[in-house]
């Protein structure tokens, strides 16, 4: 992967989970059904998929980092 890649992906994970986290708390007692799922359920499966991208980016940075080390 390129060097860019963490901190594109960390910023990613981050938008993505506050996007869900604002509509989770707004959302309410909403029974909305999207394909078979309610829409509460599609939102937190949305803030996990977030810290995902958030987790791997920053272990490519820290990767990324060691290696730069390793180097000098």
């Amino acid at each position: 992967m390129k060097p860019a890649a963490g901190p594109i992906l960390r910023r990613a994970g981050l938008l993505i989970e506050m996007v869900c986290l604002v509509a989770l708390v707004t959302q309410g007692e909403s029974r909305r059904v999207v394909a078979g799922t309610t829409v509460r359920h599609l939102l937190i499966a949305g803030v996990a998929l977030g810290f995902l991208l958030w987790a791997i980016g920053l272990a490519l940075l820290l990767r990324a980092a060691r290696q730069a080390r390793a180097l000098k």
